[in-house]
């Protein structure tokens, strides 16, 4: 079973508890949008979903939409290094779009003071 964990560590069963706690519409809950290889966007996926891309392909650049506060991120992109830190709210895309250039590593962190906290993991290829 999935839980959601506020920043003070309050535990939630649902998106649409965490959704309420954090004063949210469940349909305005945050979500991620994947840019993948040869396929171009994907539709958004809830953050809980613990799974963003497609199969085969590679990762290329990402967004996170609806989120309640600030995030900001840098990345490591293949044939280029790394990115400055920016915005990855609402279509700030981290990585590339159109240059075919694969998301190799990102750090995030929240903007500004937040009682939220933050954690995300990534699939290694290899």
């Amino acid at each position: 079973m999935t839980f959601f964990y506020d920043g003070n560590g309050k535990k939630f069963r649902s998106k649409a508890g965490i959704a309420r706690h954090l004063q949210l519409e469940v349909s305005e809950a945050p979500s991620i949008t994947a840019h993948v290889q040869g396929r171009g966007d994907l539709p958004p996926a809830p953050l809980h979903s613990g799974w963003v891309g497609h199969k085969g392909r590679r990762l290329e650049a990402f967004t996170l939409t609806n989120f309640p506060c600030g995030v900001r991120g840098m990345a490591h992109l293949e044939g280029f290094g790394d990115t400055a830190w920016k915005s990855v709210c609402d279509h700030a895309w981290l990585g590339s779009k159109g240059d075919a250039r694969r998301l190799e590593g990102f750090a995030l962190k929240m903007d500004g003071d937040s009682d939220l906290c933050l954690q995300y993991r990534a699939y290694i290829q290899g």
